[in-house]
């Protein structure tokens, strides 16, 4: 603890990771800059049992959290802010372990910086983090870090992007953990681009499966989107700032193995809406690749975004078949006011797509196209009037009805065919 809240004493934590009692008699720590200040544990027999903590500070009368079975008062000068270093030496003045850290490592006003692994190297600064615990510190027990799963690579992944908000409301990006397991996200890091790193939560923080995760900008969040009011999923970084031109989005856990990746870009939107300022990057199924450009569009729902929710453009089985009803059919559009248009019904296992509608006649000749490059939601209703090109009524006759589907998230063409019958009054 080398940022103590005001009026705490700094501290040290250390660990006897052999198989032996270790007598601390006469053993001592100290800092490293500028020089070297050194202070002694213990001037009598004190015993530190294998796999024991024990702590060393300069003031027991301070200390903030519950002393330890092996509590020492030692002045070990006084470690600082930005860098410093911690000495262990043995009662023949040799030096048992050493390092030198930098706040870039971890820790800071009142949250320590823990030791990730015993296994790894004490000066390998990517085996240390910000403590996660909810106090600030585990001192004297073990280390909040130690007790995170290992999380396999695409179980958290990234699944909506806020890049370019209106006035007032807030960026966010929208994670969701795929696995059937709980995820620990505190102490993840959201990199975005080559520099910046977020903290996704300082704490201990626990995504239970198949559940969202929203890391925002602003708490406005809660006004723009008021069902995240009763969302506990949610975590504010001030430091959240996304490029309007796209950069890369990279998810790391506490040992830095990427979990999810992409490189957002403007392009991915939907060419088909106009203004896409306040709108949503949704991702269009979870188990496609997160790089692949053609898995995102826009958000197609009024609110522009739907953090903690489901996606609107979300598609479950890309695979399944799309429907189709006309009715009525036969119909009979001569003016008589009694079954004069039909209404086409289709239903497509995508959220958003481009879709073309024409009619063809006995011959195979085009005699109406109904709708063209038209962006479609899942369920449709096209009403038609059985009117050609030129606004004159088709003949009595068997005609076929052609759809042609450009599904977003998908480069082939679906085209579903169905006959309908256009009558007349004998």
């Amino acid at each position: 603890m080398y940022d103590p809240l005001t009026k705490e004493p700094e501290w040290i934590e250390f660990y006897n990771a052999s198989n032996e009692i270790i007598n601390l008699k006469n053993w001592a720590i100290s800092d490293l800059l500028p020089t070297p200040t050194k202070g002694i544990i213990t001037t009598k027999d004190s015993y530190l049992n294998p796999g024991a903590f024990a702590i060393a500070t300069t003031d027991t009368n301070a200390y903030a959290f519950i002393p330890p079975k092996n509590f020492y008062q030692v002045k070990f000068g006084a470690l600082g802010n930005t860098e410093d270093g911690v000495i262990i030496y043995d009662f023949r003045n040799a030096i048992i372990d050493s390092f030198k850290y930098k706040s870039s490592w971890g820790g800071g006003k009142g949250i320590s910086l823990e030791r990730i692994s015993f296994v790894k190297s004490t000066n390998d600064s990517t085996n240390w983090t910000t403590s996660i615990s909810n106090v600030g510190a585990s001192p004297g027990i073990k280390n909040a870090i130690s007790s995170i799963k290992k999380i396999e690579k695409g179980s958290l992944i990234i699944n909506e992007i806020m890049y370019e908000p209106s006035t007032g409301n807030p960026e966010f990006v929208e994670f969701y953990n795929i696995s059937k397991d709980s995820i620990q996200v505190g102490g993840m890091d959201l990199r975005i681009g080559e520099k910046d790193k977020i903290k996704m939560s300082q704490t201990s923080f626990i995504i239970p499966p198949k559940q969202f995760f929203v890391l925002a900008s602003d708490s406005s969040i809660y006004n723009t989107y008021p069902n995240l009011k009763s969302y506990s999923f949610v975590k504010i970084s001030k430091s959240l700032s996304l490029s309007n031109s796209g950069t890369k989005l990279f998810v790391k856990d506490l040992n830095g193995t990427t979990l999810d990746s992409l490189n957002y870009l403007p392009t991915w939107h939907n060419k088909n809406f106009v203004e896409t300022k306040n709108k949503s990057l949704e991702r269009i199924n979870p188990t496609i690749s997160s790089g692949d450009k053609s898995n995102w569009s826009t958000c197609v729902l009024n609110e522009g975004a739907t953090p903690g929710k489901p996606n609107s453009i979300f598609t479950e089985n890309l695979e399944a078949k799309s429907k189709i009803s006309i009715n009525p059919n036969p119909f009979s559009p001569d003016g008589d006011g009694f079954e004069d248009f039909t209404i086409i019904n289709f239903d497509l296992p995508y959220k958003i797509s481009q879709v073309n509608i024409k009619v063809f006649d006995n011959q195979g000749r085009m005699v109406r196209s109904i709708l063209s490059n038209r962006p479609s939601s899942a369920n449709n209703s096209i009403i038609f009037n059985g009117l050609d090109d030129n606004g004159k009524a088709l003949r009595m006759g068997i005609y076929i009805l052609l759809i042609e589907v450009f599904a977003e998230g998908s480069n082939s063409v679906e085209t579903i065919k169905t006959p309908i019958v256009v009558a007349r009054k004998l």
